[in-house]
């Protein structure tokens, strides 16, 4: 047989179509060789990296000009520059505001820095230049600062016009269009705030605002240096402008201007707050990942929730927060911890006591927290650090703040699959204040199953619960409480009638957790027994006692590698072991009324809820208890 290969066959071709002549193929071209040089990049903000440091010449140069008007002379290379740090930062810090809330003043301040750059406002700029500036540095112009905010704030369709003039506002040849960013009244505040900020550390600019003349600046700078000035200003010349940009009337009246202006044309968001049967899933997601990682998550989430914390005051947690001495453990049951939270709007630090749940053990903030210690054998640092540091004694870093509101995004968006548009077309959010206004929501839901269970029916809540809840939240402004608890009642309605049908929505009672007087709690919850002493030991060595005396956990298990076992079984502990109903019911059935046995069932239902959500009688067509 022959082969390809055979001299003897005649050599192989291609058939080609009649008419269509053959195609030459072209040659490839040669594949360039990578390189490692870079692309020059620009940079995504207003102005170039390049054009940042041309600006900061500029603006030390404006620095040295002040610095020799002055008299006598200064000396700008003897400055040193005030660095502005928060009260939670290590060492202390030199401001009342939180670390985290400065980083936000400070990406302001950068961003205004550049504006100021672009807009060749080189003698505003000098507050804002942090590494430079001056200890008598002059205020933002009213200008400046009013055309940032309108920068930000207005709608991008047409080019930006001037506060004053309504004339476009034209830039290096072209004319400045809004970005259109600001959109809610908080990012605005937020700015008041940050400039606010930063001017009230400076003697020059923590008074109330106050122009430059323009007589005062007519008469020359050999005037100015003699100390003379125009006759409205007798011997105290005004050559400077002065004080703080935020009392500014003008400022004002467009602040005001803006807000309303954002308020009307761009669309609203709200905080979402997640439901009892929210919170069981989240656990039951993130502990089913059966690592220490997923613990330390939750164990964030439902203190957060429980306490009342934004989440970067639950981040700033530590294991010497909690007060030792104060915990209430009776026999072999921890009762509740104890723990001291400097808020954001308190000016001294309080004591609050985080209570176990035994009625929804799955929503108790205390046995997650004590089995996360034991797991990771922590004795200090930060409650919940960085995933690298979860393991060191002491860590130094706290969790990542977005890294957590990513996951709590995730979990709503994701795993909950939520809607997140109101029934007012409110666009509903998942940040900082979901875990508080998630608190709100337990404690008005365990208020009013407290009432129901009582037979108690109220229009609203006791005066007594609501004073109560005001003070745990801690919100400066009330009305913000108020708002959150009008929304949670309003969940209630909705929920109230499957809320004792559907175990998932069971809540436990209303407890206030706030405490004034830290040394009443152990005389009240000892009920005067001098046997119950004061707590000895330590949150972490707490937490071991709970796994190896209460949980009885052999020592040899690594708890890092059996989560989700050990959290199954912390839960179960303190359980009330009750006798089925359905027994009891079936035969009441045979004996009663239907309209009288329903009113007994729902009664059983009602009580039997207040201690285990195992005995919850499901509904039935038929109105006979389930076999």
């Amino acid at each position: 047989t022959p082969t390809l290969n055979d001299p003897k066959l005649p050599p192989r071709t291609t058939p080609t179509t009649p008419g269509k002549p053959k195609k030459k193929k072209t040659p490839r071209k040669p594949k360039k060789k990578k390189t490692n040089k870079k692309k020059k990049t620009k940079d995504k903000g207003l102005i170039t990296q390049e054009e940042r440091n041309n600006g900061f010449a500029k603006i030390e140069a404006e620095i040295t000009r002040r610095a020799n008007i002055k008299q006598p002379p200064q000396d700008p290379k003897a400055w040193q520059p005030t660095v502005i740090t928060g009260k939670d930062c290590a060492g202390g810090g030199n401001d009342n505001a939180k670390e985290t809330s400065i980083e936000r003043y400070e990406s302001i301040w950068r961003h205004l820095l550049d504006f100021c750059i672009y807009m060749e406002d080189y003698e505003s700029a000098i507050i804002l230049h942090r590494a430079k500036c001056p200890q008598d540095p002059p205020p933002v112009s009213e200008e400046t600062s009013i055309t940032f905010l309108r920068y930000h704030v207005l709608k991008k369709d047409e080019p930006l016009l001037n506060y004053q003039d309504q004339t476009p506002v034209i830039v290096r040849g072209k004319p400045l269009r809004p970005l259109s960013d600001w959109r809610s009244e908080t990012t605005i505040g937020l700015y008041r705030s940050a400039l606010s900020k930063l001017h009230s550390h400076y003697d020059s600019t923590s008074q109330d605002y106050v122009n430059a003349c323009p007589r005062c600046i007519d008469l020359g700078i050999t005037a100015i240096k003699k100390g003379e000035s125009c006759a409205d200003h007798g011997g105290a010349s005004r050559f400077w402008r002065t004080g703080n940009i935020i009392t500014s009337p003008v400022f004002q009246k467009h602040l005001k201007m803006n807000t309303d202006y954002a308020i009307d044309n761009y669309e609203h968001k709200s905080t979402i707050s997640l439901l009892p049967r929210d919170l069981r899933k989240m656990r039951s997601y993130l502990l089913a990942k059966n690592d220490v990682e997923g613990l330390m998550q939750w164990t964030l989430i439902i203190l957060g929730c429980k306490l009342y914390l934004r989440v970067d005051e639950v981040l700033s947690l530590q294991i010497e927060s909690f007060q030792p001495d104060f915990f209430v453990v009776k026999g072999n049951q921890i009762i509740s911890l104890c723990v001291s939270i400097k808020g954001k709007t308190d000016k001294h630090a309080k004591f609050f006591q985080v209570y176990d749940d035994p009625d929804f053990p799955e929503l108790s903030p205390l046995r997650p927290l004590l089995l996360y210690l034991a797991a990771t054998k922590r004795t200090g640092g930060y409650l919940f650090p960085q995933v690298s540091e979860m393991y060191n004694p002491n860590p130094s870093k706290h969790y990542e703040y977005k890294k957590m509101l990513k996951l709590i995004g995730h979990l709503i968006h994701d795993i909950l699959q939520k809607s997140m548009i109101g029934s007012d077309g409110t666009i509903l959010i998942c940040g900082t204040h979901t875990l508080r206004k998630t608190a709100l929501l337990l404690a008005y839901w365990g208020i009013k199953v407290e009432l129901l269970n009582n037979n108690y029916v109220s229009v609203g809540l006791p005066l007594h619960d609501e004073a109560s809840i005001l003070i745990d939240a801690r919100h400066k402004n009330v009305t913000s409480t108020m708002t959150y608890l009008g929304e949670s009642a309003t969940l209630f309605g909705l929920y109230k009638q499957p809320i004792f049908k559907n175990a998932d929505m069971m809540v436990g009672p209303y407890r206030p957790i706030y405490i004034k007087c830290p040394g009443n709690i152990l005389s009240i919850a000892n009920d005067g027994d001098i046997t119950c002493g004061k707590n000895e030991r330590t949150l972490p060595e707490l937490a071991q006692w709970f796994v190896s005396d209460l949980m009885r956990v052999n020592r040899n298990v690594v708890l890092s590698q059996n989560v989700l076992e050990m959290s199954e079984l912390a839960h179960s502990l303190y359980q009330k072991k009750l006798p089925e109903s359905n027994e009891l019911l079936q035969t009441l059935h045979h004996y009663l009324p239907p309209g009288e046995f329903q009113k007994v069932k729902s009664h059983i239902d009602s009580l039997a809820s207040r201690y285990s959500s195992s005995l919850i009688c499901p509904p039935t067509h038929s109105g006979s208890p389930s076999p």
